[in-house]
């Protein structure tokens, strides 16, 4: 957010793969977003879980939200209040907490208490490891899905070992949608390409693919071409939808939230339907 305040007033256009609501927000000329924005990815991450219940049997009808209070989990709490009030899902439980928490215990307690059917915890990586490990030590057995960030990353799963299994998440991308490009990098580095790594290529993509198109390097031209171009092909094929475009705001329009699944040390896409490799497992 703050170095898009510096690119717009020098316009210089800036590609990235952050998702807060305020990115393309601002009326800006020179930012262009690669991925949903978060409110957006918040109200998947519910109605992906609603889908994936039902699919199990089960109506949700109360639900618990805890989220980290900077732009990226205000933002995307949002969405995902919106999501419960159109479906007339109660939210029995809705915390800010502070960005660096370093005792959960209060949230766990009030989540306990709270009844929720599932609970949506919207953290970075480090207050992602403590609410699970002790939701899970607490035998809380109720579904967490997670809102990507702290959920989708190996260290998710190495700092959770069996905790992680079967936690939920939404995600901007996943690497088992485009395994002929993606596992290139795990055979390099060791581990699955993380969805920022693979958005971050899809945004070199679509900057070389503008720099040919424009015949330019001028930011003038090159923003002309990003705002009025369908990028195909490479790397944007690895993003739902297939490629990329942007709107006036410079929001990609084709990027839609998929869910995964921690399966076997493993995040398999599980939704929706048209991009799922499996079928989630939900505990009633």
């Amino acid at each position: 957010i703050a170095i898009s305040e510096v690119t717009e007033r020098r316009g210089v256009p800036l590609l990235t793969m952050s998702f807060s609501d305020q990115i393309t927000g601002r009326g800006f000329e020179n930012i262009f977003q690669v991925v949903a924005k978060a409110s957006v990815l918040g109200k998947a991450q519910f109605d992906g879980t609603v889908a994936i219940a039902k699919g199990a049997g089960q109506k949700l009808e109360r639900i618990a939200i805890m989220y980290e209070d900077t732009a990226y989990g205000t933002s995307q709490a949002t969405g995902l209040r919106a999501g419960a009030k159109a479906a007339g899902v109660e939210v029995v439980m809705d915390d800010a907490y502070p960005l660096g928490i370093t005792d959960v215990t209060p949230l766990i307690n009030k989540l306990r208490a709270s009844n929720a059917q599932a609970v949506f915890p919207v953290s970075y990586l480090n207050d992602s490891l403590q609410i699970i490990r002790a939701m899970r030590q607490q035998r809380i057995e109720i579904p967490a899905i997670g809102g990507a960030a702290g959920y989708v990353i190996p260290d998710f799963e190495k700092g959770l070992g069996e905790y992680a299994e079967g936690v939920l998440s939404i995600s901007p991308a996943n690497y088992d949608l485009a395994p002929e490009l993606t596992e290139r990098f795990r055979k390099k580095f060791g581990y699955f390409m993380v969805h920022e790594a693979l958005e971050h290529a899809v945004c070199l993509d679509v900057l070389a693919q503008a720099i040919g198109k424009a015949k330019s390097a001028k930011p003038d031209d090159f923003r002309k071409v990003l705002h009025g171009t369908r990028f195909e092909g490479g790397w944007c094929k690895a993003m739902t939808g297939g490629a990329v475009q942007f709107d006036k705001t410079g929001l990609n329009t084709l990027s839609v939230p998929v869910m995964v699944q921690w399966r076997n040390k493993e995040l398999v896409t599980v939704w929706p339907d048209s991009d799922a490799k499996a079928k989630a497992v939900w505990k009633v």
